[in-house]
This record gives structure tokens, sequence and C-alpha cells, in this order.
């Protein structure tokens, strides 16, 4: 048995169940609460044992993220945009629900360095640069100093109290006019993502690359893995096929990234990532009756208490 407190809202599965094993599907206990768990026994003798122990629910860590990840700009853009909108709390946001998700007591803070780590600094002042603690900045990289610098990094922390994480992209600075690149996730489900690739320049070509766990090769050539290649403007990735069967790992997160090359404008990058769901946990299936006859027999099959970050 599970218990909590006086009072608990937890699926009836879990508060009274039998077998040598218990599983708890993720999301179902709430974070910061303690639970008192009993096993009920019984020894060879026939005679009665109980087992108990109190357990108390850990937070998870935040997750920090800035959409596009890091890319190619030019050092004379007025407007480079940075979004931190994607971090979040998992215990309050989950990803089946971020979209519509809002958690004021997220806070914000960005940095900016360059390459050799030093703080930027204002080209008019040399003062060092102050950003803004929204989630979502608008930096003018004309009005930095950085006449002698490749690369410039922004960090983002987010912070919840006690806890706290960060996420860094770093920018690769072109003198010239640099195309724009965007990806817009178009879908995702347990079979397949889909992306879409987008360039200000008009005569763009797009590459397209995939990062993580288990990647060693050139995949998305592999028209089982993605139809669509690494060449279109969308990318479409089979999740069901034997080739990502063999390489993607289940809860790890992916980067996908897309380059834009142009005659008129240098080469720009930009990325995303997804994560490959976690298979459903939690739950138990029963058949009644729990014998019969082969093919005339007829069974009632029921599946409750299954819980799944990714629901469709």
């Amino acid at each position: 048995t599970v218990s909590k407190g006086l009072a608990f809202d937890l699926p009836k599965a879990l508060l009274r169940t039998t077998g040598a094993e218990l599983r708890i599907a993720r999301g179902s206990l709430v974070p910061g609460a303690s639970y008192h768990l009993q096993l009920d026994g019984r020894l060879d003798t026939g005679e009665p044992s109980t087992a108990s122990r109190v357990f108390t629910v850990g937070f998870s860590a935040l997750v920090a993220g800035i959409a596009g990840g890091s890319r190619t700009v030019s050092r004379s853009d007025e407007a480079t945009l940075l979004d931190g909108s994607a971090s979040h709390d998992p215990d309050v946001c989950p990803l089946s629900a971020l979209a519509s998700c809002v958690d004021v007591a997220l806070t914000f803070e960005w940095k900016c360095r360059l390459g050799d780590g030093s703080p930027c600094r204002l080209r008019a002042t040399n003062e060092v640069v102050v950003l803004g603690s929204s989630e979502v900045l608008s930096v003018n990289l004309a009005a930095l100093s950085l006449s002698n610098d490749p690369t410039v990094s922004f960090t983002v922390t987010v912070q919840k109290e006690e806890r706290f994480r960060e996420a860094t992209v770093v920018l690769k600075l072109e003198d010239g006019p640099v195309a724009q690149v965007s990806v817009d996730q178009l879908s995702i489900s347990a079979t397949r993502v889909a992306f879409a690739g987008a360039s200000d320049a008009e005569d763009a070509t797009f590459l397209w690359d995939i990062q993580g766990a288990g990647i060693e090769a050139e995949v998305l050539s592999d028209k089982a893995f993605s139809p669509t290649g690494d060449a279109a403007a969308t990318l479409v990735v089979n999740l069901r096929s034997l080739p990502a069967l063999a390489v993607l790992v289940p809860g790890a997160v992916y980067t996908i990234s897309l380059r834009a090359t142009s005659t008129t404008r240098g080469q720009g990058a930009t990325s995303t990532t997804f994560t490959i769901s976690l298979p459903p946990s939690g739950g138990s299936c029963t058949a009644t009756p729990p014998e019969g006859d082969a093919y005339t027999g007829e069974f009632t099959l029921a599946c409750s208490s299954w819980a799944s970050e990714s629901l469709p």
C-alpha cells in the first residue's frame, strides 16, 4: 500500500496492489511530499509479515534552453533574438503541456562573454553589458565591441528557489550579411518527427544534421531513417524504422541542425532539439478469465494506471 498523510490523490491501482514488485509511473507522486510504503506478506510458515518505508519524492532538475542553439550571425545585426522560453520546471510543466504552461516562479539571468571569456562591453562607453532578466531578449550586436572576436556567447541561468540550470549558445560572427535560418517542429509522435526549415535567402540550399546518443554516422542519408533526406526544406525522421530503432535511445535528447548556403550571403545555421519518448510505465493489464480455450474462448482485456509524458 502507498499512502500520503491523511489525504492523497493517487490512482487506485497505486493505493493497494499485489505482487512482489511495485512500479509507480512518473508524475503520479507529488514532488517534495513524503509517502509511506507498506508491504504485507506471508512467510512459508503461514505467519504474516510486514515491512514499511517512508520516502520523500525529490524535485526534478530544471531544464534550461535557448532556441536556435549555436549559430552564425552578422556582427552588425541589430536585433539578435535570444529565446529562453523553452526553459521550464518539469514538475510544473511536463513536455506534454509545455506549449501552454506558464511558471511565474522561474527567474532568468543573462550574461554575454567574448571568445576569451571576458565580459562583453558596449562599443560607445566600454562599460560591461548588462542584459535584461526576461525569458526572451533582443540584442543589438552592432552596439557591442566585437571587432576582433570570431565568436560571442550568451548564457542564461534559470533559477527557482535553490535550484538552477544554465544553457549557453555560441554565436559565430561574420562581417557581412548572413542567411537567416529557422527551424519549426511540425509534429512529433511515437512513429515520426517532422521539421520545416526556412531562410530569407531566396537561393538558399539546405543541409540537415542530427547529433546525440548512438549517432555515429550520416544516418539522414538513409531513406529508411529519413524519407526526405538531408537536403530538403523539410526533415522527417521515421522513429519506427529499423535504422532509427538501432541508434536512437528512449529518453535521450537529440539536436537537429540546419545550415543554409547562399551565393549572396554568408552561410547561416541554427538548431533545435527533440526528445525520444520513454515508453509508458506504471500500469498493469489483466485478462478475464485468466485461462480459457484457444480460438473459441472469449477474454476481456483491461489495462489501467499507465502513464506517459508524451500523450497523443
